[in-house]
């Protein structure tokens, strides 16, 4: 189905935060009367970071949602016998762990988000802190009074990641056309590129880590860029291709 590897796109864009973001870390070096809900940092200067496992997983979980290929019944996303085809432009795009798929390498790639270099100088000069503890509460539903307070460290609103994807774009092998006319479903991978910007586009709209139905990791993409071999660095693109896709189909 995969002849070569055809070219390269490359999504740049800085999150900020609207709201405090908590991703977990590891609570190995814990102090006594420390937080036991800290965040993820890089362990070579202690600064928070965005796992970009966090962000693919995310992403993923939106589409497949929006695709309606959540199986209610067994509390599965992306299960094959909803919808083999659209399973399979998911797994095209995000990859699967199955080894029988015969959908080829993952296209997406998407780096760690770590501090841009106006708020790593900050830390250093200002010596600043980007994190604040947030304390959370159970309700009783009878008294409404809170109960069992419990602290979770979050990453200020206002902080700035660097963001960047990669897609792969690969060139397929020439399909048998009464094959291709009765398979509508396989597309180009420079088509698939267009769920990933909608993928961006409800990221934005929902939340990213813990606690979003509790107002944390609202979040904004700002500035950005696509480029690719065919066409240069410019905002417009990711805005273009969004509205041509989404006036165009949300599903297929």
């Amino acid at each position: 189905m995969i002849k070569r590897i055809k070219e390269y796109y490359t999504i740049t864009a800085t999150i900020e935060l609207l709201s405090g973001l908590h991703i977990g870390g590891s609570k190995d070096t814990i102090e006594i009367g420390g937080n036991d809900q800290p965040i993820i940092r890089n362990p070579l200067n202690n600064e928070p970071y965005i796992p970009g496992s966090s962000l693919k997983g995310k992403m993923r979980t939106l589409l497949e949602w929006n695709l309606g290929l959540f199986d209610k019944s067994k509390g599965d996303p992306c299960t094959p016998d909803i919808d083999k085809d659209r399973h399979n432009l998911i797994t095209r795009i995000f990859g699967t762990l199955n080894k029988q798929n015969e959908v080829g390498p993952t296209r997406i790639i998407v780096n760690d988000a770590y501090l841009t270099h106006s708020w790593s100088e900050k830390i250093k000069n200002k010596r600043i802190s980007l994190t604040e503890d947030k304390y959370e509460n159970s309700i009783d539903r009878r008294s409404g009074t809170a109960k069992h307070p419990r602290p979770i460290e979050r990453v200020v609103p206002g902080v700035e990641f660097e963001f960047k994807i990669s897609y792969r774009v690969f060139e397929l092998e020439n399909r048998n056309k009464e094959s291709a006319d009765k398979e509508n479903i396989i597309k180009e991978d420079s088509e698939l590129f267009d769920y990933v910007l909608y993928a961006i586009y409800l990221l934005e709209k929902d939340y990213l880590g813990g606690s979003g139905s509790r107002g944390c990791g609202k979040i904004k993409f700002k500035n950005i860029k696509i480029n690719s071999d065919n066409y240069n660095d410019m905002d417009e693109v990711f805005q273009n291709r969004l509205k041509q896709f989404l006036e165009k189909e949300k599903v297929i």
